[in-house]
């Protein structure tokens, strides 16, 4: 076919002319579509400068304008909970007043507990009140985790929910005390009270439950203390638990003290009458008329103890208790060879059984001769020697007595050679003066409210860990 358009001139002329024409347009498309991409090429770097400035703008200026609200927020906030803070360190502060009026670790009065218990309940409130505050959404969870900010805060966080731990237990721990306590008052220690009115031992035994679950929430606030980030808390905090910490020493001491006794409980309740009448001999021993027990035991007392209170007392000459055994008693006991040697004593009478120097023995003996003689039966024998009276009489002070219509001022310092003076004179006066001497020291502890009664009990204490006071 070529041949023959080649064969062909004007033909082929014609031929030659269109493929000209469009290699010719080939060549302007191939140019104009290698030419298109450049040209889109290069207006992006034209245009797009200008839009990225503008977008930075414009975050930039969002970004200030958030910075400035968050900075005018937080300022806000924290001069609110710097408001707040003072307001509950100004409760605590009071709180630590009651128990340190001085400065130093004191005494909390019995009469305080109701103030005490509203301060901590606010103090509570107040603590709650910060830790809801410092919960922000959004920001607080993010806070947690920045590098510089956050384990102060975890440590802030931390500090108060121990805050609202401790001034939770504190304020249920109040409660209770001034439970027990307002029926100490109601009751006391002795006298003449209505039979259904709830005695301070009736009041620890239906708290007994409450009693240990605040024990076992006073262990776990003692770990969540030590766990505490000291490093990371602000000063404000450190001050805080510097005052915190000694009563929390303080209390865990007593805890200690009460988790001491809790295997002599059901004991230490039989021994206060908690559900039958508890009686009891006690002796009261001479020291001026030596004998292994502590003194010879020439008065006694029989005591009845009913819910923890002294219900009732007489006292009596130990000669009578020797006449009643010796004229119930079917076969003696002979007395100890010294008795025998060198006092020519033939049989061991109640007056004479403090020569055993095992208290426990000697006890178990008495009561067993002072059963034959018929008497209502008593729990257990209490020897008290003079110079537990003295220490007692030295916390309570001077107290005038009527010693056989003579009166008498009675201290600490004079008591046993008042009683001895006596025992010069005709007849059993001393006996008596004993007598009068105990009745009004009983009156004096009854009619002296709780401080009085603390400060004997503590001088109790003190007598019976010397053993000038014994029990069985």
């Amino acid at each position: 076919m070529l041949r023959c358009v080649e064969g062909n001139v004007p033909v082929a002329s014609g031929v030659r002319a269109i493929a000209q024409r469009v290699e010719v347009s080939v060549v302007q498309e191939s140019i104009a579509e290698a030419s298109r991409p450049a040209t889109e090429a290069r207006e992006p770097a034209r245009v797009g400068p200008r839009w990225m400035q503008r977008r930075w703008r414009m975050a930039g200026m969002l970004a200030g304008g958030c910075a400035l609200v968050a900075l005018l927020w937080l300022t806000w906030f924290t001069l609110s909970l710097r408001a707040d803070y003072r307001a509950t360190k100004a409760n605590i502060d009071a709180v630590r007043a009651m128990f340190a009026p001085d400065g130093n670790t004191g005494e909390l009065r019995p009469e305080q507990l109701p103030e005490l218990a509203e301060r901590l309940g606010t103090i509570e409130l107040q603590i709650r009140n910060l830790d809801a505050r410092l919960d922000v959404p959004v920001l607080t969870p993010v806070a947690r985790h920045l590098p510089w900010f956050g384990p102060r805060l975890r440590a802030v966080e931390q500090f108060l929910a121990f805050g609202i731990n401790a001034s939770d237990l504190a304020h249920d721990g109040a409660n209770l005390g001034n439970d027990i306590y307002a029926a100490w008052e109601l009751t006391g220690f002795s006298g003449e009270v209505d039979p259904n009115a709830p005695t301070w031992l009736s009041a620890v035994q239906a708290n007994r439950g409450q009693i240990d679950t605040l024990l076992l929430r006073f262990d776990e606030l003692l770990q969540e203390r030590d766990a505490l980030d000291d490093e990371h808390l602000p000063e404000q905090a450190t001050s805080m638990l510097a005052s915190l910490d000694p009563l929390m020493q303080r209390a865990a001491r007593v805890r200690e003290a009460y988790v001491g006794w809790l295997d002599y409980y059901p004991l230490i309740e039989q021994a206060l009458g908690a559900r039958e009448d508890g009686r009891y001999i006690v002796l009261l021993l001479n020291s001026q008329e030596i004998r292994p027990v502590g003194g010879f035991p020439g008065t006694y007392a029989v005591i009845t103890v009913r819910e923890g209170r002294l219900f009732d007392y007489t006292f009596h000459n130990i000669l009578e208790l020797d006449g009643a055994y010796l004229a119930a008693r079917s076969k003696p006991i002979p007395a100890p060879a010294p008795l025998r040697r060198y006092l020519e004593v033939r049989e061991l009478l109640p007056r004479d059984s403090g020569w055993d120097p095992d208290f426990p023995h000697m006890a178990a003996r008495l009561l067993e001769m002072y059963a034959l003689t018929g008497g209502e039966p008593v729990h257990g024998v209490v020897a008290v020697t003079d110079i537990a009276v003295r220490d007692v009489l030295r916390s309570l002070g001077p107290m005038t007595v009527y010693i056989q219509g003579e009166p008498v001022t009675v201290t600490g310092d004079n008591v046993v050679q008042t009683i001895e003076a006596y025992r010069l004179g005709p007849g059993e006066r001393h006996k008596d003066a004993v007598r009068v001497i105990g009745s009004a020291l009983l009156d004096r502890i009854r009619n002296g409210g709780f401080a009085v009664q603390r400060d004997v009990l503590s001088a109790m204490r003190a007598s019976a860990d010397r053993r000038e006071i014994q029990f069985y």
